[in-house]
């Protein structure tokens, strides 16, 4: 086949409202070169058949009988995340509602990435922040196993939003939840992966 039947074959078999990148289709591909990629994608982009979110990341629209379906926020961030080959947690009171510290839930879905992003944002109901200490307790939290990692992340943002000046509010359910997920050698790794910014928690949680 050749570029341009490729790339339009890729996208028939992505279901509706999948967000994908020019990456995951070259792994896909027997290509040596995206130039030829991102030429063809862009056609595809005018027909309409995906649209562009950003540089390399593109949506296959859902549409139902009112319209075109706005982007999965979980979708997006995915996908953001595989093309910056970076981590992501979600953010703000999101993260405390994540927990069960409280019931509040924002009107815009937030998500904290260990890289920069740039995305068409406007018609999507997300904020991406890049967050230089989750960078860094990213790199050095060393926990292999992928759902207690996950689940550190979340713990990780909540105490971020909660911060110092409030802890005292979420002191008591925050330390419990957090005996009870972790066992004693990750919650060391968790308190040893914190931020220089955030070592006024290792007293709060740490005994």
């Amino acid at each position: 086949m050749s570029v341009s039947q490729q790339v339009t074959s890729y996208i028939m078999h992505q279901r509706y409202g999948r967000v994908f990148t020019l990456d995951d289709f070259m792994k896909s591909s027997n290509l040596e070169s995206n130039r030829a990629a991102v030429t063809a994608l862009s056609r595809c982009v005018d027909m309409k058949l995906v649209k562009r979110l950003s540089r390399g990341v593109y949506y296959k629209p859902q549409k139902s009988r009112f319209g075109t379906l706005p982007v999965d926020t979980q979708e997006l961030i995915k996908a953001l995340s595989r093309k910056k080959h970076a981590e992501f947690v979600i953010s703000g009171a999101t993260a405390i509602n994540a927990l069960g510290l409280s019931t509040q839930l924002p009107m815009v879905r937030s998500y904290m990435m260990t890289e920069r992003v740039r995305a068409d944002l406007k018609s999507v109901n997300i904020k991406i922040e890049y967050s230089k200490a989750l960078e860094h307790f990213s790199k050095h939290l060393k926990i292999s196993d992928k759902a207690q990692k996950k689940q550190a992340f979340i713990f990780w943002s909540a105490l971020h939003y909660i911060g110092k000046d409030r802890f005292s509010d979420y002191r008591s359910p925050y330390t419990s939840r957090f005996e009870k997920t972790f066992s004693s050698n990750v919650k060391q790794k968790f308190l040893q992966a914190l931020p220089p910014s955030m070592n006024w928690a290792k007293k709060e949680i740490g005994h």
